[in-house]
């Protein structure tokens, strides 16, 4: 009697289901079984001169505060597009998939915030990520190179070669501007010490070898590089006015023997 019974109610349950599940009004809908949801409407063609009317949804589940109903997640009945109107969120480890229809991934975002986007594999500037503002990508990382814009012109550029290109620069220093180059404390290395180093080292005091660059990947760190170039240009300003102090002492030198 028992199997009967069973049997009975899930024949009813088919009939239902096959035809319309309305489902609780209240309370908490719970099952251990799996829940299909079949859709078997075809729509009509197109007629630009009888545009469709506002779209109905077939599937939605609504977050309900008491007085407002807005949509959580909803299937549209015109196109089947799937329409979320809350917070997607990650839990629990999880990874969200987009794929292509031969199960590729296209996009990929794990619970650690970390996003991967794959192409097709072509190389070329139409395949990347883009950020758009209606009308111009203002940002594009492709495997052709980085690039900012505005509405008619790059702003920044980095291409495969690795060059830059920007219309401005601002580096923010680490070390002093060397401006205490003309302070009176300020120790210039007397012209006869310089040559011997310059010797022994062959480079200049306070400036990285070349030995020292090559083992640092041939990489120089830009702002650091500048303050030390300026630092030498303020010394040989300082040795071109003291050669020029002693040309003078010479000339009034010369013109009192005369």
């Amino acid at each position: 009697m028992k199997h009967i019974y069973v049997l009975a109610l899930s024949m009813a349950l088919s009939c239902v289901a096959s035809a319309q599940w309305a489902g609780p009004t209240n309370g908490t809908l719970s099952t251990t079984n799996n829940v299909h949801l079949n859709y078997t409407r075809t729509l009509g063609a197109f007629n630009p001169s009888s545009p469709p009317p506002p779209p109905s949804y077939f599937f939605a589940l609504n977050f309900i505060d008491g007085t407002n109903t807005e949509p959580s997640l909803r299937v549209n009945d015109n196109n089947g597009q799937v329409e979320i109107g809350k917070t997607l969120r990650l839990i629990n480890g999880a990874t969200l998939f987009m794929t292509r229809s031969n199960n590729t991934n296209v996009l990929q975002v794990d619970a650690f915030g970390r996003m991967r986007l794959t192409t097709d594999g072509f190389i070329n500037s139409s395949r990347g990520f883009f950020v758009n503002n209606g009308s111009v990508d203002f940002f594009s990382l492709t495997q052709d190179g980085m690039v900012f814009k505005d509405q008619n012109q790059d702003l920044f550029k980095v291409n495969t070669d690795g060059y830059a290109f920007a219309r401005k620069m601002t580096v923010t220093l680490s070390n002093p501007f060397p401006d205490y180059v003309f302070e009176k404390e300020y120790k210039l290395m007397p012209l006869a010490d310089l040559s011997t180093f310059i010797n022994k080292h062959k480079h200049l005091p306070n400036m990285p070898s070349a030995h020292q660059v090559a083992n640092n990947n041939n990489q120089v760190e830009l702002g650091d590089m500048q303050t030390k170039l300026l630092e030498k240009v303020e010394e040989l300003t300082l040795y071109i006015l003291q050669q020029q102090a002693q040309i003078d002492a010479l000339k009034r030198i010369l013109a009192e023997q005369k």
